[in-house]
């Protein structure tokens, strides 16, 4: 019999680890430690702890460790493999939500008989901007807005002087 999801575990570290292997986790008594290197050494521990009483699990942790990889390198490379399983899913949970809705009295209620509006359009339009959409910024604002934007980049927003912020706050409110 087997219990525990530590399988499953390991393959969404072993998954993450191939989709972001330099992705540093703070460990206590460690400090900083890329991913990948936990993935490695947990894999490591695993392989090596094979001829223990608890063989099942640690092949079903390299098992787990498997499916991570094989999703994360198909993930890399811009597949899903688990979109047949999600669409799976998806319909089985759409059966019931379309049945969960009925009329009662030409009004759609759901299965606990709150009144929903499924199907009406919505009758709000949007909101479009007010104001001189059209308005942009003088050459001589976009200059001196580009250079306060340096500053931040280089030495953060404390470093701004009180004109500056003042000046940056009102060009960024020319629409």
């Amino acid at each position: 019999m087997m219990l525990g999801a530590s399988a499953s575990i390991l393959a969404i570290v072993v998954a993450t680890a191939v989709r972001a292997p330099n992705y540093k986790l703070n460990l206590l008594f460690l400090g900083a430690v890329s991913l990948k290197w936990i993935a490695i050494i947990t894999i490591f521990i695993d392989f090596i702890s094979i001829d223990t009483a608890n063989a099942g699990g640690h092949i079903a942790h390299i098992g787990g460790a498997i499916v991570g990889a094989v999703y994360g390198f198909a993930f890399r490379s811009g597949r899903d493999i688990t979109s047949p399983l999600n669409s799976l899913i998806d319909w089985f949970v759409n059966l019931f939500r379309r049945s969960s809705n009925v009329r009662i009295g030409g009004k759609r209620h759901n299965r606990w008989g709150k009144k929903t509006n499924m199907g009406k359009k919505s009758q709000q339009t949007p909101k479009q901007p007010s104001g001189n959409s059209t308005t942009t910024m003088s050459p001589a604002d976009e200059a001196e807005l580009d250079a306060i934007l340096a500053k931040i980049k280089q030495s953060g927003y404390k470093a701004l002087t009180a004109e500056e912020k003042k000046r940056l706050f009102e060009v960024s409110r020319v629409k």
